[in-house]
Order: C-alpha cells, then sequence, then structure tokens
C-alpha cells in the first residue's frame, strides 16, 4: 500500500484493505518460508512456465580492431510439469540462439519417470528441425533414491536424511536467509497479492554449496562425473556469479507465484583467467603468447511462473517409451542386443540385474 498518504480518509481507506486482504506486515522471511513450505508440502503436482536469456559477447585479442569477435545470445521457453508421488517430469520448449556464428533453433522434450523395480528412466528428444529422435537412459536406483530425499527433505523441511549423507541443506537455507529480505507491502504478480522476498547470493556461498555436496555421499549417488579439473571449473564458475532473486508468494495460500534469476551482474574474468591457462598450456601457435580473451555479459537472468491448481497429467509418448534404454554397465551392442530380445548369457560383461524394460 501506499505510504505518506494526505488524506485521512484515503489513509484509513488503505488501512482498512490490509487488514482485510492477507498480507501480514508482522511476517519475516523464515516464518514465509515456512509456510510456503508447508502449503507446497499439500500439493502433490505443479506446473512450472520458466523464460531464459542470455546476451553476451566473445573477444578474442586486445586490439578491437583486429580482434575476433562473436555474439552469445538466446533465449528459451521452457514448460516444466511434475508429480512427486510416483515421482514424473516432463519438459517441453523452445531454444533459440545464435553461439559463435551458428544459429540454434530447437524443440526439446524430455520426461523423467520412475519404473516399476524403483530405477528412473529419462527419455529425451532435441528436434532441431528433423524430428529428432528420442534417446533414453536409466537413473540407477541409489541415484533415484537420492533425488526423492532431496524432493522429500524440500517439500517437509526435515533435512535430516540429507545431513546423514554429509550435506547439511538447512545449514545453506539459514545462510540464504541471512541475505534475503521481505518488502514491507504487498505486491501484485499473476493478478495475485504477495508477499516479495529478494536477495542477492554471492559465488561464494554457492561454490561453498558445491563442495558440501562434493564432499558429502550425494557426489557418489548422484553419478556427477566431476574429476578434480572439472571441479575446479564449476567451482570458478561459480565463484564468479552473483544471483539477485526475486519471489512472490500468495498472501492467502503462501504458495509461489512467480520468481525472477538476474546473473547479468555476475564477474567471468576469473573464468576467463582459467579458459586461458588451458589455451596457453596447449598453444602451437607462431606467435609468442596466444591470444587474449574477454567476455562482457550484458544479459543472463531467467523467470518462472508457477500453477498449483491444473491437475497434472504426465504420459510419455509411444514411440519414447519404444526406444531402447541404455543400461548402466552395459556396452552399446549390449543395449541393442536387450532390445532385440537377445539371452541374458550372450551379453558382455558387467550386465547390471535390474529389471528390462
Amino acid at each position: 500500500m501506499k505510504k505518506h498518504i494526505a488524506l485521512g480518509l484515503i489513509a484509513g481507506t488503505a488501512a482498512a484493505a490490509i487488514m482485510l486482504s492477507g498480507f501480514d506486515s508482522a511476517m519475516t522471511v523464515q516464518e514465509l518460508h515456512r509456510k510456503s513450505q508447508e502449503a507446497q508440502a499439500a500439493k502433490n503436482s505443479a506446473t512450472v512456465s520458466m523464460q531464459m536469456e542470455a546476451d553476451a559477447a566473445l573477444q578474442i585479442g586486445t586490439e578491437s580492431s583486429t580482434a575476433t569477435k562473436a555474439s552469445l545470445n538466446g533465449n528459451a521457453d521452457l514448460t516444466i510439469s511434475y508429480t512427486l508421488d510416483p515421482f514424473q517430469m516432463k519438459m517441453e520448449g523452445n531454444v533459440k540462439g545464435i553461439a559463435l556464428g551458428n544459429t540454434v533453433d530447437a524443440k526439446l522434450s524430455e520426461y523423467f519417470v520412475t519404473d516399476d523395480d524403483g530405477s528412473g528412466i529419462i527419455y529425451a528428444n532435441l528436434d532441431t528441425g528433423n524430428g529428432g529422435s528420442w534417446e533414453a537412459s536409466r537413473i540407477g536406483k541409489d541415484q533415484m533414491r537420492t533425488v526423492k530425499e532431496a524432493l522429500a527433505a524440500s517439500k517437509s523441511g526435515d533435512y535430516s536424511k540429507l545431513k546423514e549423507q554429509g550435506f547439511d541443506a538447512q545449514a545453506l537455507l539459514d545462510q540464504v536467509e541471512k541475505v534475503t529480505t521481505l518488502t514491507p507491502e504487498a505486491v501484485t504478480a499473476g493478478n495475485q497479492e504477495c508477499y516479495e522476498m529478494t536477495s542477492t547470493i554471492s559465488g561464494s556461498l554457492l561454490s561453498g554449496m558445491l563442495t558440501d555436496v562434493m564432499n558429502s555421499s550425494l557426489s557418489n549417488a548422484s553419478g556427477d562425473g566431476l574429476d578434480d579439473q572439472k571441479r575446479q571449473i564449476a567451482e570458478t564458475i561459480l565463484k564468479s556469479l552473483s544471483v539477485v532473486t526475486k519471489e512472490d508468494y500468495n498472501t492467502e495460500t503462501f504458495l509461489p507465484v512467480h520468481m525472477e534469476m538476474d546473473l547479468s551482474g555476475s564477474d567471468f574474468s576469473g573464468l576467463v583467467s582459467r579458459i586461458e591457462s588451458l589455451i596457453k598450456a596447449g598453444y602451437t601457435g607462431s606467435t609468442s603468447e596466444p591470444p587474449q580473451l574477454s567476455v562482457t555479459v550484458n544479459t543472463l537472468r531467467a523467470s518462472a511462473d508457477y500453477d498449483f491448481d491444473t491437475p497434472v497429467s504426465i504420459e510419455v509418448p509411444e514411440d519414447a517409451r519404444n526406444t531402447p534404454v541404455s543400461e548402466s554397465g552395459l556396452s552399446a551392442d549390449a543395449v541393442k542386443d536387450k532390445a532385440a530380445g537377445t539371452g541374458a548369457d550372450q551379453l558382455t560383461p558387467g550386465t547390471d540385474s535390474q529389471q528390462e524394460t
């Protein structure tokens, strides 16, 4: 509500409007998080509409007149629907952009479902204009258990299972809440009256989160595949980020309504320096030093709108379900043999014992 209104009648009307609405000026960040968590725990499904936008420029060489320049820009519109029991997710949308002179215009379709034996299957199709082709891969039971425990923790607010594996999610949430503020007045988002929280999350906090995950047993269960060099690069990227967020929650239901995340103010100089060092290590050019790189990020942001009311029904398309599933521990030929119905005695060594689809 607007402040500093001179006329007492208008001020009284405004005060009455606040009293009749769901907005509570005494609400805290911690209390809103808790109430929203409780509200989401009562929901088994949702649909999230996401928009992402990037605009950056790459320059190779110090002299602008002779340097090689390339634009990196694009946008994505994605719709993600999910159910939690059983866990199923569908993601569809379009990705368009230009990267180093190459134009990308693709339709993405992905399904992540729980199989009868407790493992998971991801079906994915990237259509660049020719219809694309489906690929399917299995997610092991341990990995699925990790996914479900993380979802259960997020839904219930009980992070004890994650802490047993060495990842203190509650401590991370506490750190985020310290850099989060709640606006003193209600805002309107999606035609709904909302509480609005804003925060600026530093790269050091994000990097610390990665370190905590890597040092926990979650890193083994998640199958992240990060060797030391990739881990260092990931930490360098995260340390360079500055993430400004805005989150809107309905004042009556406490459910999320809208979210914005802006990384445009991040400093990517550390990442550029690491790339330069990698180039220098393998440089065989005619000059004594490889050319310098510079990256200018004009825009890097994302937004999301949430729908907890529309029923969600997820059904994997038949042509996706008919795609051979890449099994953990099997060679590509063995996967084809399984799809063709070849007996287990003809499979290559290392075959797992998971149920076939």
